[in-house]
């Protein structure tokens, strides 16, 4: 008798669960189905940047995150938190990198220079560049504010001791 009443208790129970979960609206998306003023989401605040920007029409202005000398580009972080990857050639003029070889006299290459802010991450870039093809050929890259050299930690080897 006491397991006939514990099993329609229950059963009574999962019932009253059953009933008080169901639904009697739908999901539905968008304003399907809704009378009056749904829901609208705000617009974005505007942030001054133009994503749509034609290089032709001014300078990136950015920071230099990374320089790869290999491949003669660089990552900077432009104004709006985008990174953008910048090529140079032989013909692009780099200015604000104090350049000096060991002989005294200035080294003028935009590899030489680039050499200086390789290992300066942070330094601050104002950038003419056209697009060819898709990639962004920088002219002119004028360094504004040069930021200290980076330390590199020093790679620890491990010795392995014969026994």
């Amino acid at each position: 008798m006491k397991i006939f009443r514990g099993l329609c208790m229950a059963c009574c129970l999962g019932l009253m669960v059953l009933a008080a979960c169901q639904r009697s609206q739908q999901v539905q998306a968008g304003s399907e189905g809704t009378t009056g003023g749904g829901y609208r989401p705000l617009s974005a605040p505007d942030s001054g940047v133009d994503l749509n920007r034609n290089p032709a029409d001014g300078p990136l202005k950015g920071e230099v995150m990374s320089v790869d000398l290999g491949e003669h580009s660089m990552l900077i972080r432009v104004e709006n938190g985008m990174q953008q990857t910048i090529k140079w050639n032989n013909s692009t003029t780099v200015n604000g990198i104090p350049v000096e070889s060991k002989s005294g006299t200035t080294l003028s290459t935009p590899d030489d220079t680039m050499k200086g802010l390789a290992d300066r991450p942070g330094s601050a870039v104002v950038i003419d560049a056209i697009d060819d093809h898709g990639q962004k050929i920088a002219s002119v890259i004028q360094v504004t504010d040069l930021s200290s050299p980076s330390k590199q930690p020093k790679k620890r080897v491990r010795r392995i001791k014969n026994a």
